[in-house]
């Protein structure tokens, strides 16, 4: 998945994406009974084809962790997930201070501005577990 750009010698330059700029389709969480991090982990690891170092590193998270989540994904896991257009950056789960679910639902609710329910159909979460993790996630802010 590397692009490529013609310059103007007719040779073609291939570009490194880096892991940051990636995009993770929000279609990715909708899988049950995944959590949110095992979701992330798996795309990355098997669609994005990431090593568990860069993982751990790009989600500021121990690689045993890492690990851990993509071995009970891997138990969990029923079908495979469609890819939507719909998609978030990789960095906003870099926040150690909340849990993958939380900078999840936080950046659709603060910078998508979508309601609770919104947030919940994408997630396939019930609408009263979204108003808790924001509110846990905002309580954790703050601090």
């Amino acid at each position: 998945m590397v692009p490529k750009v013609k310059n103007s010698g007719n040779s073609e330059i291939y570009l490194k994406k880096k892991p940051e700029d990636l995009l993770i389709p929000l279609s990715i969480f909708e899988q049950r009974p995944l959590t949110i991090l095992e979701s992330l982990v798996l795309y990355l690891r098997d669609k994005e084809q990431l090593k568990f170092l860069q993982i751990s590193k790009l989600l500021n998270r121990e690689r045993r962790n890492i690990k851990k989540a993509y071995a009970n994904a891997n138990l969990k896991k029923t079908e495979e997930a469609k890819i939507s257009a719909k998609a978030v950056p990789v960095s906003i789960f870099s926040n150690t201070k909340l849990s993958p679910t939380e900078s999840l639902v936080s950046h659709l609710k603060e910078k998508l501005s979508l309601t609770y329910h919104e947030i919940a159909v994408l997630l396939s979460r019930n609408d009263r577990t979204i108003w808790t993790v924001y509110s846990r996630s905002r309580k954790k802010n703050v601090k």
